[in-house]
């Protein structure tokens, strides 16, 4: 059901929009159960939602409704793996796009009761100080009661 929803751009796109807190002109491709593989000797991936907007951006939508699957690990892999498809050899690594992958849990992955927890590459000895990569990694928890203020 989650998959024949967001395939919808009318649905799709409000929900990006709502979760990361910007406007989005337009997706591209709304694409569900996208599978990337990269050779016959690596793990390959199938992501349940994957679109594109105008602005250089991806996105990686998933529905998780069991806790024992290595979320953070998976985020992490599904990145590389989304990157890995964009980046032809060759290319220069400016010609990465932005992306994100969400992940939309039934559960509380790490128990503080957020609806939302956004993840960046930040320097630990200077918080402030961003890696700009322009990846961001976000664990959406339905059950979540504790409202945050979103960061940009």
């Amino acid at each position: 059901m989650f998959s024949v929803i967001m395939r919808n751009p009318k649905f799709c796109k409000p929900f990006l929009e709502r979760v990361l807190g910007i406007k989005i002109s337009h997706i591209e491709y709304p694409k569900s159960q996208e599978t990337i593989d990269i050779s016959a000797d690596a793990k390959s991936v199938r992501l349940d939602i994957y679109v594109e907007d105008g602005n250089n951006t991806v996105y990686n939508i998933e529905m998780q409704t069991t806790e024992n699957r290595n979320l953070p690990k998976r985020t992490r892999y599904y990145q590389d793996m989304i990157d890995l498809s964009i980046l032809e050899k060759g290319e220069n690594y400016k010609d990465l796009k932005r992306s994100f992958v969400i992940f939309v849990c039934t559960f509380d992955l790490f128990g503080e009761g957020r609806h939302i927890y956004t993840f960046e590459n930040r320097c630990l000895q200077n918080p402030e100080l961003g890696l700009e990569d322009g990846t961001t990694k976000i664990i959406l928890n339905t059950k979540g009661t504790l409202m945050t203020l979103r960061r940009r």
